[in-house]
């Protein structure tokens, strides 16, 4: 689904471009790179965007044009045909991309010069490489860091620890935090004192903070003597001035069990804009076990369940993040994973209660969490075993004069939402239908729902496993590793799981049978069902065109 335009006949910008096929939403992107330094930057745009556009492939002909297809999972196929139809005045204009800089080119030569050194001893290596430590270009400073890890680190130990230029040595520093032996760890640690935090610009604070991480991870918890100084340090600026240098302090701050961090840090969670920003804060806490105060305990599991009561989320969010979905003509959703996320980080930072914290949090820590639950099902009455045929005649009065409320209801009623996420609320059992009409005509819709085990996707198919024993277990795989085997085996519940040992299996066969099951629709009127579709196609938007009159 990735291609470069070089084989087409378009006007050099579109030539140049790099092409790739976004089959979830109905888009085709042209991605248009330029010269970085020694790599490349770039940005894009919608190409090709279609209601479906079920992209599947694409390749430019000898004629110039590029080809895609469209269709699988069941869907009708289709074979399209881009090619360039604007006059000499627009291919002229379109035609004027930049040259090639020649510095540009160069220092993507040194970067490969540099990368021949990768993953093999040289005895000319350190010396080649070491002044390249210091590059304002951050691609070459990265080959270079990588040539010299390459090498014995007894050979270029104590030049990194004694580089007396900034950046040099903050990369020269990196680079023992990864491959020095945890004895070097003090010796790094003070060299770094060289550098101070509060002298550098962000990105240089963001490097140093990274040498610590590094090391803390790779050689272990610092002696008693660094970790002091870190705190004393450290403690004494934190918060700075830039956000993601605070995220960073804080991982080492909470690391270190500092004084005060948790305070401080549930001060930033309740300033920060963004409720991407609470988050980080949120998750870096939740293994802290000292230095709460019981109040603060409160306030940090109180946030997990005020999240939901928050107004307007939309505006808790960032900016490029909200228009990356109003380009994909979606609203602002979570995703299937937030809510497990979210349930993860409370347990664990539940794990790292005392008991008498536990006692006395017990309310807020019992409080459910996560999506708000959604109505129980309307009892309904048989309508009919309804058919495609039915009501594929109909379909085209779907897309106006449709009743939003009702198509909700039956969305809720016929248990759709059981299963399917529609934004924020739905299981996560099956696909998301928010991006439903972006890849699938209303028919192929309307052919799923009524005969949903004439197409399963592979991502939800069911397997049914024979142990030895005699015993079966039917599921939906989510976890299979060397040793053992996890299934769904409850297709209405993604917490039913059951876990089989490899060792312990006679047989394995996939089902030929969707876990969604048949007759979902059956206690719906007709023009609910179309109600329910327009729903669908909408992504759940009051405002579509499908509930105009």
């Amino acid at each position: 689904g990735v291609k470069f335009g070089t084989k087409s006949n378009f006007p050099k910008k579109y030539q140049q471009a790099l092409y790739a096929m976004d089959w979830t939403y109905g888009r085709l992107f042209a991605v248009h790179l330029r010269e970085d330094g020694a790599s490349y930057t770039g940005d894009y745009e919608v190409f090709v965007k279609g209601k479906p556009l079920n992209l599947t492939d694409m390749e430019f002909g000898k004629d110039g044009a590029m080809y895609f297809i469209t269709g699988g999972r069941g869907t009708q196929a289709g074979l399209y045909r881009v090619s360039f139809v604007g006059d000499k005045t627009l291919r002229r204009k379109l035609d004027a991309v930049p040259k090639p800089d020649k510095s540009e080119a160069e220092a993507r030569e040194l970067r490969k010069k540099l990368e021949a050194f990768h993953g093999k001893t040289d005895s000319r290596a350190v010396e080649f490489a070491w002044p390249y430590l210091r590059s304002t270009d951050r691609f070459i400073r990265y080959a270079a860091r990588i040539a010299i890890e390459s090498q014995p680190v007894a050979t270029w130990k104590e030049r990194a620890l004694g580089e007396s230029d900034t950046q040099g040595g903050l990369t020269a520093l990196l680079a023992l935090a990864r491959c020095g032996a945890q004895e070097t760890q003090h010796d790094l640690l003070m060299a770094l004192r060289k550098f101070p935090l509060q002298t550098l610009h962000e990105m240089q604070q963001l490097e140093k903070l990274r040498v610590i991480q590094v090391s803390y991870a790779r050689q272990g918890h610092p002696d008693k003597e660094i970790a002091n100084l870190t705190i004393e340090k450290f403690g004494a600026m934190f918060p700075m001035k830039y956000d993601r240098v605070n995220r960073e302090l804080a991982q080492i701050l909470i690391y270190l069990e500092a004084p005060g961090i948790a305070g401080k840090c549930l001060n930033l969670v309740a300033k920060a804009p963004t409720i991407e920003e609470q988050t980080q804060y949120i998750y870096y806490l939740r293994t802290l076990k000292s230095g709460w105060s019981l109040a603060e305990r409160r306030q940090y599991f109180a946030w997990f369940t005020q999240l939901r009561k928050q107004e307007n989320l939309d505006a808790k969010h960032p900016a490029q993040l909200l228009q990356w979905f109003r380009e994909a003509d979606r609203d602002y959703a979570d995703g299937a994973s937030y809510n497990k996320f979210l349930i993860n980080i409370r347990n664990d930072a539940i794990a790292s209660l005392s008991s008498e914290e536990k006692s006395g949090l017990k309310l807020l820590i019992e409080e459910r969490i996560g999506a708000p639950a959604w109505k129980a099902a309307k009892e309904r009455k048989f309508v009919k075993e309804w058919t495609v045929a039915d009501l594929e005649s109909r379909l085209s009065e779907v897309k106006s004069g449709r009743n939003f409320d009702s198509g909700k209801a039956a969305f809720n009623d016929a248990q759709c939402i059981v299963c399917h996420r529609m934004g924020n609320s739905g299981g996560s059992v099956g696909p998301e239908l928010a991006s439903a009409s972006s890849k699938y005509t209303l028919r192929d819709i309307l052919d799923s729902t009524i005969e949903p085990s004439k197409v399963v996707s592979e991502q939800f198919l069911t397997h049914n496993f024979v142990k030895k024993d005699g015993e079966s277990v039917s599921g939906r795989i989510v976890d299979d590793n060397a040793e053992r085997i996890v299934v769904m085996s409850n297709p209405m519940s993604a917490e039913t799981l059951e876990e089989v040992r490899k060792k312990d299996i006679a047989s394995q066969t996939p089902s030929k049978l969707s876990p969604m099951p048949t007759g979902l629709l059956n206690n719906l009127t007709a023009e609910e069902i179309l109600d329910l579709l327009a729903y669908i196609e909408s992504a759940a938007k009051s405002e579509a065109a499908n509930f105009k009159h």
